[in-house]
């Protein structure tokens, strides 16, 4: 009789490495790069669409002294919400949040319009920060099978 035989033996083991991929992906870096792209699109006064943010109202233009040349809607006056954004990270996923409550609700009333604010949708994702995150994964799924 004429036989071939397979070996399955090395495909398993692969198969086996790959169920630790996610070991590979470097979340820190993700959530670390998450969190200064929302502060620097917002410091252009952009939201997560790329829109410019609603304009502030003259009554808090003139409860902080300015006038429209004076600022760029950038959600910056004190930099306190912005400057509590931080990130944290584990074995398979990412965060981005606030330090404190008081900037987190600041964030939300901006971010939905609530409390009399216009919506200025900054704290989230756009859609060029996922495919930056995507192409971030993939670099370290790729570095990580080529090691297979």
């Amino acid at each position: 009789m004429i036989e071939v035989s397979i070996d399955t033996v090395q495909v398993l083991n692969g198969l086996n490495r790959l169920s630790n991929v996610d070991s590979a992906i470097n979340f820190e870096l993700i959530a670390a790069k998450s969190r200064q792209n929302i502060i620097d699109r917002t410091g252009l006064g952009k939201d997560v669409n790329n829109n410019d943010f609603a304009p502030y109202s003259a009554a808090y233009l003139r409860e902080k002294s300015l006038t429209h040349d004076d600022i760029t809607v950038n959600l910056q006056y004190s930099n306190s919400m912005l400057g509590s954004i931080s990130f944290d990270s584990d074995n398979n996923s990412a965060l981005v949040f606030f330090l404190d409550r008081e900037n987190s609700e600041k964030a939300k009333k901006h971010n939905l319009g609530e409390g009399g604010l216009p919506k200025r949708e900054f704290f989230g994702l756009s859609t060029d920060d996922k495919e930056e995150i995507q192409a971030m994964m993939f670099d370290d799924i790729n570095r990580y099978l080529s090691q297979i």
